[in-house]
């Protein structure tokens, strides 16, 4: 959070999070924050480009006693139904030349799966998107 609080800050972006306490996973932390940060990224450019009056990306972090889930939402208006199935795909990008590369949900996506042993899901909310991260709890946390 602190790597981005100062952009989101800038651009009227709050975040609220709310998790279980005590909650720890052992893992790749960098890679984790590379993911999160990724999602964050993408829901403040999000809110740039539509002009919301209420900005905010929701994170929720639940221990399901086999699995962890985080849930991130913003109400940025969601992901055009056209192209959703495709944001996870290599070098997909919905931004403007330039503004973009397609790799930073690609990689999450790899980083979930290949180094985690999880998944990503989105779908589109009545006011934005819902991205689900879902990792396995493996013994000897």
């Amino acid at each position: 959070m602190n790597l981005i609080k100062p952009q989101l800050d800038a651009t009227g972006v709050n975040i609220t999070l709310e998790f279980d306490s005590g909650l720890k996973y052992r893992g790749f932390q960098k890679e984790f924050e590379q993911v999160i940060i990724n999602f964050i990224a993408n829901s403040r450019d999000a809110y740039l480009e539509k002009k919301s009056i209420k900005k905010e990306i929701i994170i929720k972090i639940k221990d399901n006693s086999d699995d962890i889930t985080m849930t991130i939402e913003d109400h940025a208006g969601g992901i055009n139904k056209k192209i959703i199935d495709r944001i996870f795909d290599p070098y997909f990008t919905s931004k403007a030349p330039g503004k973009g590369t397609g790799i930073g949900l690609y990689m999450s996506k790899m980083i979930i799966e290949k180094k985690f042993g999880g998944e990503i899901q989105v779908k589109n909310k009545v006011y934005g998107t819902l991205f689900t991260i879902t990792l396995p709890i493996v013994e000897n946390q």
